[in-house]
């Protein structure tokens, strides 16, 4: 979720809800998961519309239905995610 400025609102394991913004759009990808038994316990990204929606969210506020994402690029974009 996000409103009118920059940064995402998140929710913690027991609900509460908090603004996160690390001032970079790479940072905020972060988010999303990871590499490794932890980041794959908080993957966001199973299917490529998870990654149209995060776009959405994020700072850039793409429109998710203008989008079109394939399997490959949501592949190529984890890649891109777990090196960072």
């Amino acid at each position: 979720m996000t409103d009118d400025t920059s940064g995402l609102t998140l929710v913690s394991w027991n609900g509460t809800r908090y603004r996160f913004d690390p001032g970079a759009l790479c940072l905020e990808f972060l988010t999303t998961g990871g590499p490794g038994p932890v980041g794959r316990r908080y993957e966001a990204l199973h299917h490529p519309d998870d990654l149209a929606g995060w776009l959405a969210l994020s700072r850039l506020h793409l429109d998710p239905d203008r989008l079109k994402v394939d399997p490959e690029e949501l592949t190529t974009a984890r890649r891109l995610r777990d090196a960072l």
